[in-house]
């Protein structure tokens, strides 16, 4: 993504389940390795849907962002170094200000939102997205 722009795109927020508690099972230096692997893998599933790391994900098309949401939670069904994880994702596409490779306003505020309703292992979007997919998706 540029910076300092005005853009149309989808933003995906990724959030661990129960990170802390992570930390708290397996102690500090484990739970940061497992938590890195985690993201790690998760940073690769968007770079192959043409997603730029943020804090999170950020992708400019939908289809792309909806595809590596579902490649991160195919990613997360697997356990790192025997340790289940779950992730909860969010998507909205919508304008956004993106500066210092960094994504401000209404999308990333949606896509937040979408993040906290997603239980563990769900992906939640908005109507904006699926109306802005290439294909419309099964119910």
């Amino acid at each position: 993504m540029t910076l300092d722009k005005h853009v149309e795109c989808a933003v995906l927020f990724a959030d661990v389940a129960d990170s802390t508690g992570v930390y708290a099972r397996y102690g500090d230096a484990r739970a940061r390795d497992v938590l890195s692997r985690c993201l790690s893998a998760m940073a690769a599933v968007s770079d192959r849907h043409t997603g730029v790391v943020v804090k999170t994900i950020g992708d400019e098309r939908s289809d792309d962002a909806v595809h590596a949401a579902c490649g991160m939670q195919e990613v997360m069904a697997q356990p790192f170094e025997d340790v289940a994880l779950a992730v909860h994702i969010g998507l909205h596409k919508g304008a956004a200000f993106v500066d210092n490779n960094d994504v401000h306003g209404d999308a990333a505020n949606l896509a937040a939102v979408m993040t906290t309703i997603a239980k563990p292992g769900q992906i939640i979007t908005t109507q904006n997205t699926v109306d802005d997919l290439s294909q419309r998706p099964r119910r």
